[in-house]
């Protein structure tokens, strides 16, 4: 590196904890997630290094205690600005707050109901009455509705487990299937709870980074947790094959 004549040397850490301590910041991996890109030619670390200069090389490690991610792209990202937490301290969030989680898929909890039959508007559930169906929230009737999922994920990381739930937009991403696709096919399997179903496989023992929301609920204990949305580490790929 003190041979390196091109300026300064760019390194990036995918997934990483910002831990605090003193009033001063650290970082630490996250299970299998993190990821070390140094000097990458890529189109975000191009246009950094046009902005980086001598004179403002400070560490963003020092003097703030705040744990957000700190994202140096110049576009969209649904994980930016999230603070990246661990369930453990997830099962204590106040209500309404969104999370950061990099966590294991241990089940899919297929024994429950893993889809809802959706408005074909809205998307929410609808009410089944005799051969139509009824959109509370459209307050109008009709003749068909979309099967959509809602899985429940059992997820942990290095604190405990929790149950995550993961509607259809990022299931269906993800499994490259739609729900009304397992649903026919699950009516051509001899097994309600779905386990001989190999789609569902494809979420076990991957880290997954996930953005969720925390609502708390009077009649539970444990809050709600909702996935608004998942990505998986580059060098996490591989394992789908």
């Amino acid at each position: 590196m003190n041979k390196h004549e091109e300026g300064a040397i760019i390194i990036a850490l995918q997934y990483c904890k910002i831990k605090v301590f003193n009033g001063y910041r650290s970082l630490s991996n996250s299970m299998h997630a993190t990821l070390i890109l140094i000097h990458e030619k890529l189109e975000e670390f191009m246009g950094f290094h046009d902005h980086v200069t001598e004179s403002n090389l400070k560490s963003l490690l020092i003097g703030s205690s705040s744990s957000s991610v700190i994202s140096v792209s110049r576009y969209a990202d649904p994980f930016t600005a999230v603070s990246i937490t661990c369930i453990g301290e997830l099962l204590l969030s106040v209500d309404e707050s969104v999370h950061c989680i990099i966590g294991i898929v241990l089940k899919v909890n297929t024994d429950k109901a893993w889809f809802y039959n959706g408005c074909t508007k809205c998307k929410r559930k609808v009410e089944e009455d005799g051969e139509t169906f009824y959109c509370n929230y459209c307050a109008a009737a009709m003749s068909t509705a979309i099967p959509r999922f809602r899985l429940e994920l059992v997820v942990i990381d290095d604190t405990v487990p929790a149950n995550f739930t993961l509607f259809d937009r990022e299931a269906a991403n993800f499994l490259g299937v739609s729900a009304e696709f397992m649903m026919t096919k699950a009516e051509k399997v001899d097994d309600d709870s779905m386990q001989s179903l190999a789609e569902f496989d494809k979420f076990l023992g991957i880290p997954f980074v996930f953005k969720v929301g925390v609502k708390l609920a009077k009649w539970s204990s444990m809050p709600l947790i909702t996935v608004q949305a998942m990505s998986i580490p580059i060098n996490a790929m591989d394992r789908r094959k």
